[in-house]
């Protein structure tokens, strides 16, 4: 990686945000760019971040786009980013542990490649993947592909399947975690992964202190 942009909605950036962004800058030896987007619609400074997207590796979004006024423009950015990003947590405490958010379908196994030709650096932390279903026993779908894709990159691998809801299940699951990164599907304009429908994106996003990796697919 060697490019990353930070958006933020104003010129005093959460500390938070800017702590983390610049882990990730340090961690990946990767120039980080920021941009400002006034608060409010500024089309013409929006589409100039998305423009410069398609240049970059990876775009991270401060935390106050999060707020209520600002779903729009979050919605916006993470439709229309032609990168992968990254949601930076209210507060960061370091990474010890990546959770895939994975269903099976094609959205989260091409989160997980592209977080993985990303982050080497992160090679040999713990990795769950982590698999939601309302099957009263749900099973790792292709698990011995999913197993094979994920040993050319990481050593600790481990596997927690939940019965239940996407969405109670994985904010339920994560929540306790304060220094994890989370990895999930698609949050593109046409389709999404079974774990990235609205309702459980906003509540994962709202509810959940984490690092949250985004890629279209």
């Amino acid at each position: 990686m060697e490019k990353i942009l930070l958006a933020s909605t104003n010129t005093l950036r959460s500390k938070q945000s800017t702590d983390f962004a610049d882990f990730v800058s340090r961690l990946t030896h990767s120039k980080l760019l920021s941009y400002v987007i006034p608060s409010g619609d500024d089309d013409e400074r929006i589409d100039a971040l998305l423009k410069n997207t398609r240049f970059a590796d990876l775009l991270i979004i401060d935390q106050p786009l999060l707020t209520e006024t600002e779903s729009g423009l979050l919605k916006r950015l993470l439709t229309r980013s032609e990168c992968p990003v990254i949601v930076a947590p209210k507060g960061f405490n370091g990474i010890n542990e990546i959770v895939f958010a994975y269903d099976g379908s094609a959205s989260s196994v091409f989160a997980i490649k592209q977080f993985s030709y990303l982050f080497p650096e992160l090679a040999d932390l713990k990795i769950t993947v982590l698999h939601v279903s309302n099957e009263e026993a749900p099973i790792i779908i292709e698990k011995k592909k999913i197993l094979e894709l994920l040993q050319m990159h990481y050593l600790q691998i481990g596997y927690c399947l939940i019965s239940g809801k996407a969405d109670e299940g994985l904010c339920n699951y994560l929540m306790p975690f304060k220094d994890a990164f989370v990895v999930m599907g698609a949050f593109g304009p046409n389709k999404v992964s079974g774990y990235f429908r609205r309702s459980t994106a906003e509540l994962v996003l709202e509810k959940v202190n984490l690092p949250v990796f985004i890629a279209h697919h």
